[in-house]
C-alpha cells in the first residue's frame, strides 16, 4: 500500500534476488558445480524411467546383499564412504559460468553377462546419477560452442587404453574401494561392470566483453593484488523455491532432539519423522545437517574438489584443494600427447571417432573461500557472495635481489620469480612431492641488479636452493642460503653494476615470515622473504666469536654426505683440514684464503661454517623442516631445529668430534664450554698441557630482536 499525493494506491513491490553469487578471484579457469539435488529436486512419488530406474533398483539390491554376506567382515562397509574422496560424486555443472572454456564429461556404463551386454546407461562418475548421452547440442545456451568439430573423445588414461576401448572395470558397483572402480582406472576382462569417460570442451561463442567480463584487481588490506573477473556467477539452489519460513522449518527439523526416553536425548533420525517432506531427502543428502549448501570447484579438466560448505546464514571461511589432474592418482610430470586413433566401436555417432588422454597435470591448487553478505541494506541476508582466492601468496621484501621460489623436488622451470616488492600467488607443482617450499636469490636475468658471468635464464645460478620449509605454519624462520659450486670455484671476481665485488654482498640467510592474510578467516597466508645482513646486524640469529680460537658451527641433526666432499680442500694426515692448521700455525686468512676458497662451499656443509676470531656472522637453518622418521611422529619443532653443534675444529674430523658441544638457541642464558686442550693433533704437546684448564665459554643472550650465541 503506497501513499501518493495524499491518496492510497494499492500495489506490490517485487524484488528478485539471487541467494548466492560466486566470484573467482584467481587467474585459474575455474568451473563451479554442486550436488544435483541442489539443482534438480525429486518429489515424492516420482518414478524413474528406463535403464536408470532398473540400475538404481539393482544397485540397492546389491548393496543389501553385500550387507548380508559380509564376506570381508564388514571392511567394505567401513570403506564405502572413502570411495567418494577418490571417485567423486554426483556433481552437477552450474548453468552459468564465468570461465571461457569448460570440459563436459559423461560416463558410459555397461554390464556384461555371458560375454554380452546386459544393459547400458549413461551417468556421472557416480553410477546411479543419470546423465544425457553425448550429443552435438552445446550446454549453456547460444553463448557457447564446441571447441572443435572432432566430436566427443574417450579418455584413455591409466589402464583404460585404446586396446580396451577406453573401458575400466570392477567387480561391483557398491562396497569398498577394492570392489568398485579403482582411481587408477584398472581393467580386468573378468569383471562384469565397465565404464568409460567421454569428454568434450566447449568455449564461448563470442568475445568475453559482450558478457561484461573484464579484468580488475582486488586488493586486500595487506596490499596483495589479486587479478579477477568483474562478473560473478549466479547460483540458484532448490532452497530458493521455498519461502524463508519453510526453509527455517526444514533446518530446525534436522536433528530434532528425541525426548521420548532415548539415552542422553540423542538426535533421532529425521528420515522416519520427516519422510513425507517434499524433496527433503535429496536436500539432506547433499547438504550438511543444518541446511548448508555445497559448492565444488574444478580447474579446466581437473578433478572436482571436495565441496565448500556454505552455512545457511551469515558468513564463513574455508580451504579447498583442487587437483589439476582428472585422475589424481595417475598424475605424471608432464601431460601426455593426445593420441588420435580409430576406435573399435562406432555405434553411437560418427563424430565419436577419437581416443584421447584426459588431463594428468600433477599440480595442486589450494584456494581459500570467503562467504559474506552482499553489501547494501536492501538485500540483508537474502543474497550472499562466495569468493575464491589463492590460499598462498609470496611477497619479496628485498630491495636488491630477485627471488625464485618452488616446491621442493619440482623442476626449476616450475619456480616462481619475484621481483623486489612483488607479490604473486603460489600453487603446488606436484601433488606427489612434499608440500614444502625452497627459495634462492636470483643473480642473473634482465631484472636483476647483480649479474653472474655466463649465467643464463633458468640456467646456472649464483646460489643454490635452500632447504624446504612449511609455509602453512605461522611464524618466522631464518633460512641458510649457500652458493653454488660453480660460483665457489670461479677465479674471476664477479662485479656488480656499482663496481664492487659480489663478495662484498655475501648473502648467508633469508628471513621467511609466514602470516595470516587479512579478511580470510585465518585461511589465507602471505609468505614474505627478505635477506639478512651477513654480519648478523638485525638478523634473527647471530653468532659472535670473541675468543682467540676459530669456531665451526652447524645445525644439529643435519646428516652430511661425505661423498659430496670435493677436492678443493685437502686434509692433513691427522684428518684436520688445511684451514684449521694454517690458522693455528700462524697464517692469516688472507694468506691462505685463496687456497681454500674454491672448495669452501661443500666443505662448510660437511664440517660446519667457519667463524674466525673477533668475527660475527648471521645464522640460518639448512633444514628448516624435519619430519620424524618413525610413523605418527610429529615434525621437529623450533626447539629441536635450533639446536646447533659447535666445535674448535672441523666437525667431521676427530678433533672436531671430540671438541663438539650442542647448544640450543631458544633458551636465553644457556651456556656451553669448549675445551681447546682436545686439539692434540693441531697443537704442540706443551701447548696442550698449558691450556688444560682453559675453556671457551658460549652464552645465549639477546640483542634486541636478535638471539645471539656469544663466545669468549
Amino acid at each position: 500500500m503506497l501513499e501518493v499525493d495524499g491518496g492510497l494506491n494499492y500495489g506490490m513491490e517485487v524484488i528478485v534476488y539471487a541467494e548466492l553469487w560466486v566470484r573467482n578471484l584467481t587467474l585459474l579457469p575455474l568451473a563451479f558445480g554442486c550436488p544435483s539435488a541442489q539443482i534438480h529436486t525429486r518429489k515424492k512419488g516420482d518414478i524413474g524411467e528406463g535403464e536408470s530406474s532398473s540400475v538404481a533398483a539393482e544397485a540397492a539390491l546389491m548393496e543389501i546383499a553385500s550387507v548380508l554376506e559380509l564376506g570381508d567382515r564388514g571392511k567394505s562397509l567401513l570403506n564405502a564412504f572413502d570411495q567418494n574422496l577418490y571417485l567423486g560424486g554426483d556433481t552437477y555443472m552450474l548453468p552459468l559460468q564465468q570461465c571461457d572454456s569448460i570440459v563436459e564429461e559423461v560416463f558410459e556404463y555397461i554390464e556384461i553377462e555371458s560375454s554380452t551386454i546386459k544393459r547400458r546407461w549413461w551417468a556421472s562418475e557416480k553410477h546411479d546419477s543419470t546423465r544425457q548421452p553425448p550429443s552435438d547440442d552445446v550446454p549453456g545456451g547460444s553463448g557457447w560452442q564446441w571447441f572443435d568439430n572432432n566430436g566427443w573423445k574417450i579418455d584413455c588414461s591409466g589402464q583404460a587404453t585404446e586396446a580396451t576401448g577406453g573401458w575400466e572395470s570392477c567387480q561391483n558397483l557398491v562396497g569398498g574401494r577394492e570392489n568398485t572402480f579403482s582411481p587408477r582406472r584398472l581393467f580386468n576382462p573378468v569383471y562384469p561392470f565397465r565404464r568409460r569417460r567421454w569428454y568434450r570442451t566447449r568455449v564461448r561463442a563470442i568475445q568475453a566483453e559482450t558478457f561484461g567480463v573484464k579484468r580488475v584487481t582486488y586488493e586486500d588490506e595487506d596490499g596483495v593484488g589479486i587479478p579477477s573477473r568483474e562478473i560473478a556467477v549466479f547460483h540458484q539452489p532448490v532452497l530458493d523455491a521455498a519461502t524463508r519460513a519453510q526453509k527455517e522449518a526444514e533446518r530446525n527439523a534436522v536433528g530434532v532432539i528425541d525426548n521420548s526416553g532415548n539415552e542422553g536425548g540423542k538426535f533421532e533420525s529425521n528420515k522416519d519423522r520427516y519422510g513425507a517432506m517434499s524433496g527433503y531427502f535429496d536436500l539432506a543428502s547433499s547438504c550438511a545437517d543444518d541446511g548448508s549448501l555445497r559448492i565444488s570447484v574444478k580447474c579446466a579438466d581437473g578433478h572436482w574438489s571436495l565441496p565448500a560448505i556454505i552455512p545457511p546464514s551469515g558468513g564463513g571461511h574455508g580451504v579447498i584443494r583442487l587437483p589439476a589432474s582428472r585422475w589424481p592418482l595417475l598424475a605424471r610430470t608432464s601431460n601426455a600427447n593426445k593420441v588420435e586413433t580409430e576406435p573399435t566401436d562406432k555405434s553411437y555417432s560418427e563424430n565419436m571417432d577419437c581416443f584421447g588422454v584426459g588431463e594428468l597435470n600433477p599440480a595442486l591448487y589450494e584456494l581459500c573461500y570467503h562467504v559474506s553478505l552482499v553489501s547494501g541494506s536492501l538485500w540483508g541476508e537474502s543474497s550472499r557472495l562466495l569468493a575464491f582466492a589463492p590460499r598462498f601468496f609470496l611477497r619479496n621484501d628485498s630491495v636488491r635481489y630477485n627471488l625464485e621460489v618452488k616446491q621442493v623436488g619440482a623442476p626449476d622451470a616450475s619456480a616462481v620469480e619475484l621481483k623486489p616488492g612483488e607479490s604473486v600467488p603460489f600453487y603446488w607443482s606436484d601433488v606427489r612431492l612434499p608440500e614444502l617450499v625452497c627459495v634462492r636469490p636470483v643473480v642473473h636475468g634482465p631484472h636483476s641488479s647483480i649479474r653472474y658471468p655466463g649465467a643464463k635464464r633458468r640456467g646456472i645460478s649464483f646460489y643454490r636452493w635452500s632447504g624446504g620449509f612449511d609455509i602453512a605454519g605461522l611464524g618466522m624462520a631464518a633460512i641458510r642460503i649457500r652458493q653454488s659450486n660453480q660460483s665457489a670455484r670461479t677465479t674471476t671476481p664477479v662485479k656488480l653494476h656499482t663496481g664492487r665485488n659480489v663478495e662484498d654482498f655475501q648473502l648467508r640467510s633469508i628471513r621467511a615470515l609466514v602470516e595470516i592474510r587479512p579478511k580470510t578467516g585465518s585461511t589465507g597466508i602471505v609468505v614474505s622473504f627478505k635477506e639478512e645482513n651477513p654480519l648478523g646486524v638485525g638478523s634473527l640469529f647471530r653468532i659472535e666469536n670473541f675468543s682467540p680460537f676459530p669456531l665451526w658451527i652447524a645445525q644439529d641433526g643435519v646428516l652430511a654426505n661425505p661423498h659430496s666432499m670435493e677436492n678443493g680442500i685437502q686434509k692433513s694426515s691427522h684428518g684436520v683440514a688445511d684451514m684449521s692448521s694454517a690458522f693455528l700455525s700462524g697464517d692469516t686468512l688472507s694468506q691462505g684464503g685463496s687456497k681454500i676458497r674454491a672448495g669452501a662451499q661443500t666443505y662448510s656443509e660437511l664440517n660446519g661454517d667457519l667463524i674466525m676470531p673477533m668475527k660475527t656472522i648471521s645464522f640460518g637453518l639448512d633444514v628448516p623442516f624435519r619430519q620424524g622418521k618413525y610413523t605418527h611422529r610429529m615434525p621437529a619443532n623450533m626447539v629441536e631445529l635450533l639446536r646447533v653443534r659447535v666445535g674448535l675444529a672441523p666437525l667431521s674430523t676427530r678433533e672436531g668430534i671430540e671438541s663438539t658441544k650442542v647448544v640450543g638457541l631458544t633458551t636465553v642464558g644457556e651456556t656451553v664450554r669448549l675445551s681447546p686442550s682436545k686439539l692434540i693433533y693441531s697443537l704442540d704437546e706443551s701447548v696442550v698441557t698449558n691450556i688444560l684448564g682453559v675453556r671457551v665459554l658460549g652464552v645465549i643472550c639477546t640483542d634486541g630482536p636478535t638471539r645471539v650465541l656469544r663466545f669468549w
